[in-house]
């Protein structure tokens, strides 16, 4: 039992230590790797942009969200999404959320959008990836 205990120990200790350290200190808490813009800025009225954060899965150690930025159009009054991402919060050592696809898509509710993400999450181990985790989120936010 206590070597089961110890060997774990050395390999958990050298995934950090050997963890990529090319993150800036403002990706050490939160990354994002695509950023979906549907809409320019200079379509929105003069009240500006508003933000919308989901939680798409939640751990002990971590979670994952979806961010969207939002606003009316100058146009037709109606609320548009601008820009969506996601990003990891949390303690994220041996893993890394890649994020393939996010889409928002209009119901018939002018207040309501329908999303999808689509993604991977990767499971490293001394630098080396050894488990892919395919991801699929969806459902409807309101904004």
């Amino acid at each position: 039992m206590g070597l089961l205990a110890a060997i774990i120990f050395v390999f958990g200790s050298f995934s950090f230590i050997c963890q990529n350290n090319s993150r800036s200190s403002t990706q050490e808490l939160s990354h994002s790797d695509v950023t979906t813009t549907f809409t320019p800025d200079s379509v929105l009225n003069n009240k500006g942009v508003q933000y919308k954060e989901i939680n798409l899965e939640n751990s002990i150690s971590l979670s994952l969200r979806m961010n969207v930025a939002y606003g009316t159009a100058k146009s037709s009054g109606q609320i548009i999404p601008v820009k969506a991402y996601t990003n990891v919060a949390g303690f994220d050592g041996g893993l890394l959320w890649k994020c393939t696809a996010l889409t928002i898509t209009p119901t018939a509710d002018p207040h309501k959008f329908n999303y999808q993400v689509v993604g991977f999450m990767e499971w490293n181990l001394l630098k080396y990836t050894f488990y892919n985790q395919g991801k699929s989120y969806s459902g409807t936010i309101t904004l």
